[in-house]
């Protein structure tokens, strides 16, 4: 809440708005009591006290059964009442949008690490598939790539030569059956 005070009060300059520091006797409540002015002394006493007002004036109650809040301040001039009011609702929503953007941006930042990260552990995983592939003397004698743009590998010389070693061995049980018969 101080820190929608906060804004309210800076939006508004409520510090230097006559109207304000009349309804809530600023000049009298600084010079009345100096231990208040001494402990706002130095840090823009008229700002610091608007704010304590606010945070003492403003009313918010939950409306029962739903998710709205209602927002009061009393002052002598309801129009006064009525632009505090309507300014630390707007002060809130937009706070609150902030907030979310700032998620957003953090969520967006990690996902961005995150998805560098898994290129890097890819290209790493492909680099030493090459590499397991080259001293195994495994070589691809056909690819494909599929519709997603990843390249399969179909065949290579092993599943060549095992084709190879298959269709000899049917053709020699063939001739072997031939021969019998």
């Amino acid at each position: 809440a101080r820190t929608v005070a906060e804004r309210v009060a800076r939006s508004l300059n409520l510090a230097a708005d006559p109207e304000f520091g009349a309804a809530f006797s600023f000049d009298d409540r600084l010079s009345e009591d100096p231990g208040e002015e001494l402990e706002l002394v130095g840090q823009n006493a008229r700002f610091k006290l608007a704010v304590r007002t606010l945070l003492d004036e403003v009313s918010v109650r939950p409306l029962r059964g739903s998710s709205l809040v209602d927002v009061a301040f009393e002052t002598p001039d309801p129009v006064l009442s009525a632009r505090l009011a309507n300014q630390w609702v707007e002060e809130f929503i937009a706070l609150s949008l902030e907030r979310r953007a700032s998620t957003s941006v953090d969520a967006r930042r990690f996902l961005s690490r995150r998805l560098e990260d898994l290129r890097q552990r890819l290209e790493d995983s492909e680099r030493r598939l090459v590499s397991y592939a080259a001293e195994n003397e495994i070589v691809s004698l056909q690819q494909t790539e599929g519709a997603d743009g990843n390249t399969r590998t179909e065949r290579t010389l092993a599943t060549s030569d095992l084709e190879t070693l298959n269709r000899a061995l049917v053709e020699a049980r063939a001739r072997r059956l031939m021969a019998e018969s």
